[in-house]
């Protein structure tokens, strides 16, 4: 029961994503050097995670033809969209690309867990590897390709991670097979409180949606723009980070406790967190969120590899779609709500929907519950 194939295919999805990582900061800035308005620019941040809505029912069974041809492609591909950012201009190519990197993500995150949740018994510890792994990437595009765009320019910086990410076909290529058999057709629909989807759904709607779209206003209401740029950037860094110190430790606690205490103490924490930012402490509610987000990141997929080999890919991938769905919900109901009743009021209910789903898996674990491993 070897981890190789975990790190190698979650190198792969670092790799693929330093180009996508650069543009959220670069693309704002350099708008008119792509050829594009600001309004193109939501648009183009936004269509890879819609995209991926329609994609996920769909990838599982591409996956059940080969998954490590699927990573390769999936690979291969996300060097061309990187490059279509450093070689091309205009709406249409661009918003192609973008669509095109939905699908990427899409099927490198579904590839990376199915690797990490071969074995249930180790899932954990699988899990919080690979979702470590997968953060360098990012930080190192921020930081490093940050830097390297102040010296050479927005094009040759994502040409050359555009060339960097093709190094994951040739880690792709030495990714054993895994057979995956198709699961029997059944409804992506979401179904009753406290599953898998319900708990991705509130997950990706208040700590991946909510919270970075508004933690930047919520700054500048106390300090000013100028601090509020400095402060957001730290905080949205310091969820990053969060990952990558705790999904290694959550996971083995996962192991040995089960993903649903995990679960369950992420949400606490992130509604703990909520909560002090409602009552204006921001800093340290931000911290708390980023730290309970980083605990479900976690415990989730693994509450679902315990389920059998049928299910287990299928499920991944209606979990992802939820977490997608309330991320890409979140910053629009965040923005309504923020204008219509205030930040105290948005994050007081968003503590106590994540405070009831915390309370929700640990009754469900009161009745002895398999709760997010069943339906």
């Amino acid at each position: 029961m070897t981890s190789r194939p975990t790190v190698l295919a979650s190198i792969v999805l670092t790799l693929a994503l330093l180009g996508d990582s650069l543009l959220y900061a670069v693309l704002p800035l350099h708008a008119s050097t792509f050829g594009v308005s600001l309004a193109w620019v939501g648009v183009l941040l936004s269509a890879n995670r819609v995209v991926r809505l329609f994609a996920y029912p769909l990838l599982p069974r591409l996956a059940a033809l080969g998954l490590r041809r699927f990573t390769i492609a999936a690979a291969a591909l996300s060097g061309v969209t990187t490059l279509a950012f450093a070689a091309g201009s205009g709406a249409p190519l661009l918003l192609a690309s973008r669509i095109a990197w939905g699908v990427v993500f899409g099927a490198l995150s579904l590839s990376t867990l199915a690797y990490a949740t071969e074995w249930s018994e180790v899932a954990g510890r699988r899990v919080g590897l690979s979702l470590a792994l997968r953060e360098i990437g990012p930080l190192l595009s921020l930081t490093i390709g940050a830097a390297a765009v102040s010296l050479a320019g927005v094009r040759p910086t994502l040409a050359a991670l555009g060339m960097m990410s093709f190094a994951g076909v040739i880690l792709a290529m030495r990714l054993p097979e895994l057979k995956i058999r198709n699961a029997p057709r059944r409804a992506m629909a979401l179904r009753v409180p406290v599953t898998a989807d319900w708990l991705s759904l509130v997950a990706g709607f208040v700590t991946d949606g909510i919270f970075p779209a508004t933690i930047a206003l919520l700054i500048a209401g106390s300090s000013g723009a100028g601090q509020a740029v400095i402060g957001a950037g730290l905080l949205l860094g310091f969820k990053r980070i969060a990952v990558v110190v705790l999904a290694p430790p959550s996971g083995h606690a996962a192991d040995r406790f089960g993903g649903q205490i995990v679960a369950a103490a992420g949400f606490g924490i992130a509604a703990a967190g909520a909560l002090m930012i409602a009552a204006g402490s921001v800093t340290a509610g931000a911290i708390l969120i980023s730290c309970g987000a980083a605990l479900t990141t976690t415990a989730i997929p693994v509450s679902i590899a315990a389920r059998d080999a049928d299910e287990r890919v299928a499920a991944l991938a209606r979990a992802a779609m939820a977490r997608d769905a309330g991320a890409a919900a979140g910053p629009l109901a965040a923005l309504l709500w923020l204008d219509a009743a205030g930040a105290g009021v948005m994050y007081s209910a968003a503590g106590v929907l994540l405070g009831a789903m915390a309370m929700g898996l640990v009754a469900a674990r009161h009745m002895n519950s398999p709760a997010v491993t069943e339906r």
